[in-house]
């Protein structure tokens, strides 16, 4: 019990101790630009156009896309939950590339 109550101590002291990040202003102009240019690529669900990238992207900049955000985090999590059954059924992983971008 005592370890819990001085990782509980230590945790608010290092939490109290952070600083909270603010961006810029010419920085979060970019990151807005950022995300208007992402969000044409949340109408592109074709399995070899889904890139995580695109998902993360626009999470991290201000825009919200609503429900064109979770249809596309879905279908992420879809295609590549069907290519991880694939491959456990086969040693074949053709059509579930990763996307480097």
């Amino acid at each position: 019990m005592e370890l819990l109550k001085a990782l509980l101590l230590l945790s608010g002291v290092l939490g109290a101790l952070a600083e909270f990040c603010v961006i810029p202003k010419m920085d979060g102009q970019l990151v807005e630009k950022l995300g208007q240019r992402l969000l044409p690529w949340m109408d592109r669900l074709s399995s070899e156009q889904l890139n995580p990238s695109i998902y993360v992207g626009l999470r991290l900049s201000s825009m919200q896309a609503g429900t064109k955000e979770n249809l596309y985090l879905h279908n992420l999590k879809l295609h590549y939950q069907q290519c991880l059954l694939r491959s456990t059924s086969s040693d074949d992983n053709s059509g579930c590339q990763t996307k480097r971008t």
